[in-house]
């Protein structure tokens, strides 16, 4: 069999017209052929953060987040909340991904083979056009090389499965796999790749691991943003810390007394003697009163008894 045989074979999908349901091309799921290719959020079901749109929580960034999550999430986290790092990443981004060209040459020579040039260019075309039987993710190539453009800047690698239909002879797809899910483990003197602590082995001829600047002993890339990560931390807390200095004493607040002797005379007797119960009511009446002013608009009047004083601390 030669080479046009075997690349007509390998991309015969790119051909077909108005695919049956049946399709074993379209029965493959959206993460992986004969090998999975799940991402980190699929284990349990729901996207949540995975997403691109976030929650305003999300981005209150203190020093107990950025402590408690890991470099990962730490990247993904401040490529959308912090303006320098989001911008350095889109420039990337647009830099890179500049269009491409492709063509097959023949075994051996300089001569391009325009016949499975073409078939190579159906491929891609099929796999541009969206499914007419039920929602998919965007499989172009384009979309793809985007993925991973970005997995390259922020992972330090990229990894992608060319994943194969059920007949084992069309290719369905190309699914990007988030580096940060591969583990390698050095058996019989090579290195393997696993996902999910093991779980899961990627050792198969079309599964694919490229990685940025690693080291001569170290199967894992090296984001080049990652230098970048603990000075960017610095100066998002610091800024939260100016913040919170400014709101706690540039801007004037309330200052409130509460006379306990006025409240004192109002506390049933049966309670004035009993220490933990005279606490308890005491607790109880600073409370309410608390709930009151909390509760109030910024265009209410204040309305009390005597047994309160309100007076402005801060702000000059």
């Amino acid at each position: 069999m030669g080479i046009i045989d075997n690349i007509s074979s390998f991309f015969r999908g790119g051909r077909q017209k108005n695919k049956a349901k049946s399709d074993p091309i379209m029965s493959v799921n959206d993460f992986g052929g004969s090998r999975t290719t799940l991402p980190k959020f699929a284990m349990n079901g729901m996207a949540n953060s995975a997403l691109p749109k976030r929650v305003m929580a999300d981005l209150r960034l203190d020093e107990r987040s950025l402590n408690r999550a890991s470099i990962e999430q730490l990247i993904d986290i401040l490529i959308d909340a912090h303006p320098d790092m989001s911008f350095a990443l889109w420039n990337f981004i647009r830099l890179s991904n500049s269009g491409y060209t492709f063509f097959v040459f023949k075994p051996g020579k300089d001569e391009v083979d325009n016949k499975a040039t073409g078939l190579l260019r159906d491929f891609i075309e099929r796999l541009n056009q969206p499914s007419t039987e039920r929602f998919s993710l965007s499989r172009s190539l384009d979309s793809v090389i985007n993925q991973l453009i970005i997995s390259t800047v922020i992972r330090g690698a990229a990894s992608l499965e060319l994943v194969l239909a059920k007949n084992k002879k069309d290719v369905a797809f190309i699914a990007p796999v988030d580096p940060a899910t591969i583990t390698f483990k050095f058996e019989k003197d090579r290195y393997i790749p696993y996902q999910f602590d093991g779980k899961i082995s990627l050792d198969i001829p079309t599964f694919f691991y490229e990685a940025l600047d690693n080291l001569i002993d170290n199967p894992y890339g090296r984001s080049p943003v990652l230098g970048a990560i603990q000075m960017i931390a610095f100066q998002m807390q610091l800024l939260n810390d100016i913040a919170a200095v400014v709101h706690n004493q540039g801007y004037p607040r309330f200052d409130i007394t509460i006379l306990e002797d006025a409240i004192l005379q109002r506390m049933p007797p049966h309670i004035r003697n009993n220490e933990a119960e005279r606490q308890k009511w005491l607790n109880q009446k600073l409370q309410e009163i608390v709930e009151m002013y909390e509760s109030l608009d910024p265009d209410d009047a204040f309305v009390h008894y005597s047994s309160v004083n309100i007076d402005m601390a801060g702000g000059g």
